[in-house]
This record gives structure tokens, C-alpha cells and sequence, in this order.
């Protein structure tokens, strides 16, 4: 199973792209915007973008060139998603990396496949092994997922036809048919004259990446638009510095938790929780930005003092890489607000 934090990458760019498709080729004009899990009123009606959108790979391409500012990593990711595998498979086993997915289309090759929030023994429902499976599996870094949209049948599987299956893994293990990676990995490509720089370089000597910025206009929700920051910061922050931030830009105590939910729904798996909070279920806000798969118009919020319940909106203007050193700074503002605005000295 995927991290916490690798799971809301995977889906913090997966339903942006189904919302694109769905809105530029009108594929279900019922299917609402997808924000999260939650927004599968029915699944299947979201499954038809995806069978959509896998039938028509162009329409990733169309989505990577109206969203220019994407980092390169998630540009990466998606792009990989063109490698789809789509088909019937025989789950036959469960390994601790992944589930083995065997294909059905006689082909003799076998998967290691994770899941995303859930691992493979919760989406069959504890069946026991071989279950037949219909899905479409894509890379994810260097593992392979599926597109989280997947159908069970309910068929019965003999002695016979579990012994095949069984043999057909240990064939596909011991002959190296066995694949854990749709991806492949390529050389970057280097401008002229960068390899000589690289064999002239100094022992010890560091080069170094143009750094990602991003510009993100934050306001208290349920005041109006009157009241905002914009607030530069770079990628290599944390979540926990962005709240250090927005506080600091407001002249807020920094003494409460708080959490971020990226997306709409207050009561989102979609979130992570300030480090003072442990929960398994939960990643922490020590992840940094650029991990998180934000892109610019991408909205989230950040739930602060849980006692008082102050609700910051986030929306994310711009994303761009840079030389030099980012700070974290305010470049725009506008209004006051009182953190405390019920206080009084009487009532001490």
C-alpha cells in the first residue's frame, strides 16, 4: 500500500485530470467534481471518465499542456500513467510488497501491484486467493498501482484451475516475468557542455537545482474576500512553515493545532495533522510542498485552533522554478484580523 502521503499525491493529481476530461469531453454531464473517495456518489459513473480517458490517451496530453506550471515530478507521473495496462487479471496471491496479479489474456505475465489506501486483501473483501479481478493498472514512481476503480467476480474457482495459476506465478517469478515497474528509468538529458563541466568539477564541489517557488493567497473563510495574504515560499517547505507563515502574517499566537484538509469536505481522509498529533491513519504536515501535489488553482485549506475553529482558505496562484535563494515572505495583504476578538480584561 501506497504512503499516506504518496496516496493524497496520487490522488491530488488523478481527480483533476478526471475533472478535466469529464469537463472538455463532456463524458458524464451527471458525474459531479471529484474531490476525494467521497465524491464517488457512484463509482461506476466515475469509472466511465476513466475508461474515457484510458481509450483516449491524447486527452493527457491535452491536460499536461493547459497546465504548463506543473512541477516536473507530477508532469513525470502522469505522463507514466500513458503505460496503462487495462484488463482482466487473476489475483492469486498476497506478498508483502503487493498483490500478484496475474494477466488473463494468456500472455503469461504476472504484476506486482499495490494498493493506494487500502491494501488488495480489503478491496476483495478477505476473499481467499485466486479471485478474478478487472481493472487498469498504471506506474506510480517505481511501483505499480491501479487507477482505484475496480470490479470483483464472483466466479468459482476450482482445485485444477488454482494449481494453473499458482504455476503460472512460480514461471512468471523464476523467469523474471514477474514485473514490479512500468516504469522506465532514462538518462536526464544534459545540455552541451555539462558533461566537461562535470568531469573539471572540484572534489566536493555541489550543483545545485533551480529551486521551486510558490505564491499562495490565503484568507479567512466566511469573511469575504477583504482580508488575505499572498505569501511566497519555497517547495523544500514544510506544511509546518507554511502555518508558521499564515500565523505570522496575522498576527496569530502560534500555540494551538491545527491541519490541513486539501479539499472541500471538513470531514476529508484527504488531510494532514500537525506533528503534535499522532494518527497512523494520518500523514504529518513535515511533509514539504512539492510533495504534496498542489498546481496552480488547486485549493486547500488549513484548520487552526481547533477550540476556536479558524478556517484559512489557500489557493494556490503560481508555481515556478527559480535561482537563488526563496525566502519565505508576504507580498501582498490586506486587512486585520483579531485572533481573540471576544476577549476582555473584565473578564479576568
Amino acid at each position: 500500500m501506497l504512503s499516506a502521503e504518496d496516496a493524497n499525491l496520487f490522488y491530488g493529481m488523478f481527480y483533476p485530470l478526471l475533472n478535466y476530461v469529464n469537463d472538455k469531453h463532456k463524458v458524464n454531464e451527471n458525474l459531479p467534481v471529484l474531490h476525494d473517495e467521497a465524491s464517488y456518489t457512484d463509482a461506476m459513473e466515475a469509472k466511465k471518465v476513466a475508461d474515457y480517458m484510458w481509450e483516449h490517451l491524447e486527452t493527457i496530453d491535452e491536460f499536461l499542456a493547459d497546465h504548463p506550471d506543473l512541477p516536473e515530478e507530477q508532469r513525470e507521473i502522469i505522463t507514466s500513467w500513458k503505460k496503462r495496462i487495462r484488463g482482466r487479471f487473476v489475483l492469486e496471491r498476497h506478498l508483502k510488497k503487493g498483490s500478484v496479479l496475474l494477466s488473463a489474456e494468456g500472455d503469461g505475465k504476472a504484476y506486482l501491484v499495490s494498493g493506494i489506501r487500502s491494501y488488495w486483501e480489503q478491496m476483495v473483501q478477505y476473499r481467499k486467493p485466486p479471485v478474478f479481478v478487472s481493472t487498469t493498472l498504471i506506474p506510480f514512481k517505481d511501483v505499480i498501482i491501479y487507477d482505484s476503480f475496480l470490479m470483483n467476480y464472483n466466479i468459482l474457482i476450482g482445485g485444477n484451475m488454482t494449481r494453473s495459476f499458482k504455476q503460472q506465478y512460480m514461471e512468471a517469478k523464476n523467469s523474471g516475468r514477474l514485473v514490479t515497474t512500468l516504469s522506465e528509468t532514462k538518462p536526464v538529458p544534459q545540455k552541451a557542455g555539462t558533461a566537461a563541466k562535470k568531469t573539471t568539477a572540484k572534489k566536493g564541489s555541489v550543483v545545485k537545482k533551480p529551486g521551486i517557488r510558490y505564491t499562495l493567497k490565503v484568507y479567512p473563510k466566511g469573511m469575504g474576500r477583504e482580508i488575505y495574504r499572498v505569501i511566497e515560499i519555497a517547495g523544500n517547505k514544510t506544511l509546518t512553515d507554511l502555518c508558521w507563515a499564515i500565523m505570522g502574517s496575522f498576527d496569530f499566537d502560534m500555540d494551538h493545532l491545527y491541519e490541513y484538509i486539501m479539499d472541500d469536505r471538513r470531514n476529508s481522509w484527504n488531510r494532514y495533522l500537525c506533528t503534535y498529533m499522532e494518527d497512523e491513519d494520518y500523514p504529518s504536515t513535515d511533509i514539504v510542498l512539492k510533495r504534496i501535489g498542489l498546481f496552480p488553482g488547486k485549493k486547500f485549506y488549513l484548520h487552526y485552533d481547533f477550540g476556536d475553529d479558524w478556517y484559512f482558505a489557500i489557493n494556490v496562484r503560481k508555481i515556478e522554478e527559480t535561482e537563488g535563494t526563496i525566502s519565505t515572505r508576504i507580498i501582498k495583504q490586506a486587512g486585520e484580523l483579531e485572533q481573540y476578538p471576544d476577549y476582555s480584561d473584565e473578564e479576568w
